[in-house]
C-alpha cells in the first residue's frame, strides 16, 4: 500500500505495518471504519471464501494472484 501526501509517497507497507507506524494511515482507516477491536488483516482478505469476504457489512471482492486456484 502506498500512502500519498500532496502527490508524494509519505508511507508504504502492508496494512498492518501502516496501522502501527503511520498516524495518517491510521486516521484514514479509523475515519472510514471506526475503531475496531480486531482490524481486518491482509490474511483475512486472502483467506476469503471464493475471493469474497464480508468486511464491515460490505461485500469485498479480491483478485487472486496469477497462478492461484
Amino acid at each position: 500500500i502506498l500512502l500519498l501526501e500532496e502527490g508524494e509517497v509519505a508511507h508504504y507497507g502492508s496494512h498492518e505495518l501502516l496501522l502501527r507506524e503511520s498516524p495518517q494511515y491510521r486516521e484514514l482507516y479509523e475515519l472510514q471504519f471506526g475503531r475496531q477491536k480486531e482490524p481486518v488483516t491482509s490474511e483475512a482478505i486472502v483467506d476469503g471464501k471464493n475471493g469474497q469476504i464480508e468486511a464491515h457489512g460490505v461485500a469485498t471482492f479480491v483478485v487472486a494472484p496469477s497462478g492461484a486456484a
